[in-house]
């Protein structure tokens, strides 16, 4: 069964939000959740994706194949 909604973005996990990309990805998947349940959100953290480029790639396919919708 696929999942509605995929975020991809800037988390920050374990990081202070300081900034204004880390607020509205952190405000919309949090909405979200609320409105559809956990179960229905997938998320990926952009947070260190340079670091391991390869898993970030597989990754992004694999939430492209388990969701119906994405956000970038």
């Amino acid at each position: 069964m696929k999942s509605k909604i995929g975020i991809i973005g800037f988390f920050a996990n374990g990081v202070k939000i300081v900034g204004g990309q880390e607020a509205k990805t952190y405000t919309l998947t949090q909405v979200l959740k609320a409105y559809y349940g956990n179960n229905n959100i997938v998320t990926l953290d952009t947070t260190d994706f340079k670091r391991k480029p390869l898993q970030f790639f597989f990754d992004c396919l694999s939430i492209g194949v388990q969701c119906e919708n994405i956000i970038i």
